[in-house]
């Protein structure tokens, strides 16, 4: 059994809000085969959010920093599991009703997790074309505190995302050119005070 040990690092700005690197998607490892991936990935993103008569747009950053095991089910494919923590932040610009005051906290580091499979379908020279799906769990919170708010958000969520493609490799190398599925859905949790005015 051979054992590959790799660090990956993502950097996106875009719509596609990626918790966790997508990586290559195409299988690398041969059956029997493992690896162990150190990850970073940080990701930009805009929103709009309304609620309680606030309207706010935002624009959220997400660091995350993983362990990533794989193991090579049979050649060029591979099943993967990954851990780590995930840091949200926000630039936050809200129009308040009148008389209201607001300020926000950074939020820490917290939990996240995910599995997947990625597999090599084809291989044409240094193309191996693939195909590559995982699924990444998170939470994240964080406090709004001021003279007239006093609240602790908690959310949990999950991001499903699904690559197919080429990839093109040279030596270590490889850069993927193919589209992206994405997917998240979260739940968002608040609880504490707001003034009346």
């Amino acid at each position: 059994m051979k054992k590959i040990v790799f660090i990956a690092v993502l950097l996106m700005s875009s719509q596609l809000w990626a918790i966790a690197p997508l990586g290559p998607a195409a299988g690398n490892l041969k059956k029997g085969d493992s690896s162990l991936a150190f990850e970073y990935a940080h990701t930009e993103a805009e929103f709009t959010a309304k609620a309680l008569g606030l309207a706010a747009d935002f624009e959220a950053q997400c660091d995350g920093f993983y362990g990533k095991y794989a193991y090579g089910v049979a050649d060029g494919s591979e099943l993967f599991v990954r851990f780590g923590a995930a840091k949200f932040s926000s630039d936050t610009d809200v129009t308040l009703p009148a008389g209201y005051d607001f300020a926000t906290s950074a939020p820490g580091y917290d939990f996240a997790w995910g599995l997947g499979a990625k597999t090599t379908l084809a291989k044409t020279g240094n193309v191996r074309w693939g195909v590559q799906a995982q699924v990444t769990w998170w939470q994240s919170q964080g406090d709004v505190t001021s003279a007239d708010f006093d609240l602790h958000e908690t959310d949990k969520g999950y991001t499903v995302q699904v690559a197919a493609g080429p990839v093109y490799r040279a030596d270590a190398l490889s850069v993927y050119g193919g589209p992206v599925l994405f997917f998240t859905k979260a739940d968002g949790h608040c609880t504490g005070r707001i003034a009346e005015t």
